[in-house]
């Protein structure tokens, strides 16, 4: 657990996002992690406000284009 650090947002709407990062030889800077959170919180909307998405917050969202897309973003691309 030393070598990981954890971060968390919470949405207006009451989402919550969590991103476990490896902490590397240096500083991770706040505003990075807040410009990754609001990638990840795009990504959900787009996927949210799919008309033929069925929102149940008892499931994970197994939609391929929104596990691309934060896939993208864990690599650093989007």
């Amino acid at each position: 657990m030393e070598d990981l650090a954890i971060y968390g947002w919470l949405s207006n709407t009451r989402v919550k996002f969590i991103v476990v990062v490896e902490v590397p030889d240096i500083v991770i800077k706040d505003s990075d992690i807040k410009a990754i959170f609001r990638k990840i919180h795009t990504a959900y909307i787009n996927q949210v406000c799919n008309p033929f998405y069925n929102l149940d917050g008892s499931k994970s969202i197994a939609s391929k284009r929104f596990i691309n897309a934060i896939d993208a973003i864990g690599r650093g691309e989007k």
